[in-house]
């Protein structure tokens, strides 16, 4: 396994890909619920395409960026109880 490169990042860069990181999940949470609304709008007005598939391919990645702030913000709280 990888090991954790959070340890080796500085505080502020890790504020910063923090940050970074919210606004991808919420761009990226914001472009998949549209995508989601369009496909199955698309089904009720086409049938059964095999474009439904997508947003449902793309959810795992949601929870991959997830995981990562999660991790990204214990790292930024072990260092503030270290202060």
């Amino acid at each position: 396994m990888k090991a954790n490169t959070y340890k080796d990042k500085s505080t502020e860069s890790l504020s910063k890909l923090e940050k970074t990181t919210v606004a991808v999940i919420g761009l990226f949470a914001g472009i998949l619920t549209v995508l989601f609304v369009v496909t199955i709008l698309l089904t009720f007005k086409q049938g059964f395409t095999t474009f439904l598939i997508v947003p449902f391919s793309l959810l795992p990645l949601l929870g991959l960026n997830m995981a990562s702030l999660k991790k990204i913000r214990q790292e930024l709280r072990a260092r503030e109880t270290v202060f």
